[in-house]
């Protein structure tokens, strides 16, 4: 995250694979001049308790605990049960959520985020 940060130009938006990788760019955005979300958003996945209390409190996308056992033992009984129903299927789907909150804006640069900006002025 510290390498990102340094970049010119900076990135708009990281998406961490997971929220607890989130929460440590969130701390390393601290310790630069870079402030969340007005110049870099942060986005996790996981939506982990712990998230919502964050300052900011982190956008995070939410993933279903029991659609995703459920995947996880059909792509299981269909790869050792010959005649297993999905034994030929290869993906499973799993639904997602955005949960929005405060680590993410508009990007810089756009009409969005310059409309606020202005807004922000008065």
């Amino acid at each position: 995250m510290e390498k990102l940060a340094a970049l010119d130009p900076l990135p708009t938006a990281v998406i961490c694979s997971n929220d607890t990788t989130a929460i440590g760019a969130l701390h390393a955005l601290y310790r630069t001049t870079q402030k969340v979300p007005d110049d870099i958003s942060i986005v996790g996945f996981d939506d982990i308790h712990l998230v919502q209390f964050m300052l900011p409190p982190l956008t995070t996308v939410q993933m279903s605990c029991k659609e995703l056992a459920v995947a996880a033992v059909d792509a299981l009984r269909a790869g050792i049960e010959p005649n297993h129903p999905k034994a030929k299927q290869t993906e499973w789907q799993i639904g997602t959520r955005l949960v929005v909150r405060q680590s993410t804006a508009f990007p810089r640069g756009t009409l969005p985020a310059a409309i606020k900006q202005a807004a922000e002025k008065r």
